[in-house]
């Protein structure tokens, strides 16, 4: 029997990034945003490094949508924008992350 470790590896980042978003809500956004920074680097290396040896790569990399959401929405200068179009452009960057996802994946 083969022990897999994609599971608790992934339990390990849904903590970790749970965590990233207490410490941007509770405690200092710029910690938070360079905890999710780490994840989204490490996510990415993780999905890189696995390709074509483990299917549970596509995982790892669909998982990576999580940090950038939050690195993204801290990162803009969005008062250059009215407020009905903060939405228009973080869900534009974020349709075309889940796209190059998709296209990566398949």
């Amino acid at each position: 029997m083969v022990y897999r470790r994609e599971p608790s590896v992934f339990v390990l980042y849904l903590a970790l990034i749970g965590l990233a978003e207490a410490v941007t809500v509770f405690m200092d956004p710029s910690l938070g945003l360079f905890m999710h920074s780490l994840l989204f680097v490490s996510l990415l290396g993780l999905s890189a490094l696995w390709r074509g040896f483990n299917p549970a790569s596509n995982l790892f990399l669909g998982l990576s949508l999580a940090p950038l959401t939050r690195i993204l929405s801290l990162s803009f200068p969005l008062s250059y924008f009215p407020r009905y179009a903060w939405y228009l452009v973080a869900g534009i960057l974020m349709l075309v992350a889940a796209l190059a996802v998709m296209y990566a994946g398949a």
